[in-house]
């Protein structure tokens, strides 16, 4: 844990695709919560606002991951982003797939509502130019590299400085350790992808 209450996480560095990822999620979640605003009756985390601000958060936070790359990453591939998020905001990201997930199942009972809300989540998603099960898949897997804990081999990047921008190659501990991490993030995020358009991978 950071100080402040953060996690230490590391996420592909893909400028285009994590700015496709960031302008999809943020618009169709802030369209969910305008509509959300007249009839009150998304069920949480979607409703109040909850998960646009959650997101907002964590947009800001992966804002390393749409930077360009630095000097010091020709040694450290694949190359990753290290960004500090809080847990709780990756605990309503993934409670949104989730809840996201049940709307496209057909019982109308399901939740009050239920019917409203599966017409409000498609003209969200239409008006992001994406589609309801998209927003789903796109949603679980930055929940995915985003909740993964990297343990050990994170705590071996924060001890040579290799979780930042990095001026030296760094001893073998560190690239190993990289590879790992890479090889776990790395697996994460492509279940899913609708394509390899960055090339970072």
């Amino acid at each position: 844990m950071e100080p402040g209450g953060g996690v230490r996480r590391a996420v592909p560095h893909g400028p285009a695709e994590w700015t496709r990822v960031c302008g999809m999620l943020s618009g169709f979640l802030a369209d969910l919560a305008e509509a959300d605003r007249d009839r009150g009756v998304l069920p949480a985390p979607l409703g109040g606002g909850v998960g646009v601000r959650a997101w907002g958060r964590l947009c800001a936070a992966l804002t390393p991951a749409r930077a360009a790359a630095s000097p010091g990453s020709m040694w450290l591939q694949p190359r990753l982003a290290f960004v500090t998020v809080d847990p709780v905001d990756i605990a309503v990201l993934g409670a949104a797939a989730r809840r996201l997930g049940r709307t496209r199942l057909p019982e109308p009972s399901l939740t009050p509502g239920h019917a409203w809300t599966g017409e409000a989540v498609r003209r969200a998603a239409q008006a992001s130019s994406t589609t309801p099960p998209r927003v789903v898949v796109e949603l679980a897997r930055v929940h995915g590299v985003l909740d993964l804990d990297l343990g050990q081999d994170m705590a071996v990047l924060r001890r040579w400085g290799a979780d930042g921008p990095v001026l030296v190659r760094p001893p073998g501990a560190a690239l190993a350790a990289h590879r790992r991490i890479a090889g776990r993030v790395h697996t994460m995020w492509v279940a899913g992808a609708p394509s390899r358009e960055d090339g970072a991978w």
